[in-house]
């Protein structure tokens, strides 16, 4: 499963060069049966930023 078609939720003058545009979801995610919130979640403690909007399938 991956996250596509990211868009970060970035403050004014940062910028998302070091941001990836998809991420692929670590199994243990998707093994614990983790909703589309939780992962997300995850993604954003991961990278350091909301993500406002994105595809995920």
């Amino acid at each position: 499963m991956k996250i596509t078609h990211i868009i970060w939720d970035l403050e004014e003058g940062d910028s998302d060069y070091a941001l990836p545009k998809e991420i692929d979801v670590p199994d243990t995610l998707l093994k614990k049966g983790c909703t589309t919130d939780e992962i997300l979640d995850w993604a954003s403690d991961e990278y350091g930023y909301c993500i406002c909007s994105c595809d995920i399938g």
